[in-house]
């Protein structure tokens, strides 16, 4: 369908057509015309940490009011972010414009989460309740450089 994208993590279907695709090593949102291949940028977030396997841009939900006149054009994005040494994950909610085809106006929901070198997960999910869920992964913990180290996920 389209080749280049940078370690690609979450895919989903937007209500525009386009799949929605982040890019784990690309800092990036990326929308793909599904017929065509063609990829434009919605959002570049520069503070991302995608130093290492399992970091980066991770999950992605789309508001199912996305596009619907509501008001409510919002995409939630979990990424790491900090020092690799001591990195962190958190969830921002960026406002889609149509228009431009752009990801803008980024709100914390929530920072400061735990995050490690590996099984970082991050998977986003907007439930039957209208809530927002969030994996959170074991971190790697007790396996290999990390053996030792409690699973608390």
């Amino acid at each position: 369908m389209t080749t280049g994208l940078q370690m690609p993590w979450e895919l989903t279907a937007g209500p525009d057509g386009q799949l929605w695709v982040t890019e784990g090593l690309g800092k990036q949102i990326v929308r793909v015309n599904p017929t065509t291949g063609q990829k434009s940028v919605a959002v570049t977030i520069p503070g991302a940490l995608a130093g290492g396997q399992h970091q980066g841009l991770l999950g992605m939900a789309l508001h199912p009011d996305l596009l619907k006149g509501q008001g409510r054009d919002w995409v939630y994005v979990a990424y790491t972010y900090g020092p690799e040494a001591a990195p962190k994950k958190k969830i921002v909610r960026y406002t889609f414009t149509a228009a431009s085809g752009r990801l803008t106006a980024p709100t914390l929901v929530i920072g400061n989460l735990p995050a490690g070198n590996d099984h970082n997960a991050g998977r986003l999910k907007i439930g039957p309740d209208g809530k927002l869920y969030f994996t959170m992964g074991d971190l790697g913990h007790n396996q290999f450089a990390n053996y030792a180290k409690p699973i608390t996920s």
